[in-house]
C-alpha cells in the first residue's frame, strides 16, 4: 500500500493471487468490500473463477496484443487449456485483455486483465498466469505493460 501511495507502479500475475492479496476462496464469485485492496487499489468490483480446463488465451483491447497459451508448456492433460483462470469487474480501470474461451462459457469475452493507469499510481492485473502463454507473444505484451507503467 505504502508503495503504491507514493507514485509506485505495480504489475500482479499470477493464478489464484487476487483472492490471496484479499484472503477470499477463488472458486466462487466474489463482490469486493469497499476496504479490500483489490477494490482501493485495483478498482475491482468483483472477481469470478472458472474453474474447468477452458482458457485458451486472452483477446487484446486497447493496443494490447492477443495472448495465446503455448500448448508445449502444459501437460498433456490439460488439452492445451488453463483453469483456475479469473475475471474480473471494474470500477474504473481499463480492461486490456477478455478471456477466450474453447466452450463459449459464460466466462468468453468476459476481462481477464486490467489496467489503472491513475495520477498518484498505476497498476496492471492479470487473473491468469503467464508462464504458460506463447513466448513471443508474452514479449510483446509484456513491452506494453511496461510502457503503461511508465517502465
Amino acid at each position: 500500500k505504502s508503495y503504491l501511495d507514493v507514485g509506485g507502479s505495480l504489475w500482479i500475475v499470477g493464478w489464484r493471487v487476487l483472492p490471496e492479496i484479499d484472503d477470499f476462496v477463488g472458486a466462487a464469485p466474489y463482490s469486493y468490500k469497499s476496504t479490500d485492496f483489490g477494490r482501493v487499489y485495483f478498482h475491482l468490483s468483483s472477481y469470478d473463477e472458472q474453474g474447468a480446463l477452458d482458457f485458451v488465451g486472452g483477446s487484446g483491447l486497447i493496443g494490447y496484443p492477443n495472448i495465446d497459451v503455448d500448448v508445449a508448456k502444459l501437460p498433456a492433460s490439460f488439452g492445451g487449456t488453463l483453469n483456475m483462470i479469473g475475471v474480473v469487474q471494474s470500477n474504473d480501470a481499463e480492461t486490456i485483455l477478455t478471456f477466450r474461451s474453447t466452450s463459449s462459457t459464460n466466462f468468453h469475452g468476459k476481462p481477464c486483465a486490467v489496467r489503472y493507469l491513475g495520477k498518484n499510481y498505476k497498476v496492471v492485473v492479470f487473473a491468469f498466469p503467464f508462464y504458460f502463454m506463447n513466448e513471443t507473444q508474452a514479449v510483446a505484451l509484456t513491452a506494453k505493460v511496461l510502457s503503461d507503467l511508465g517502465k
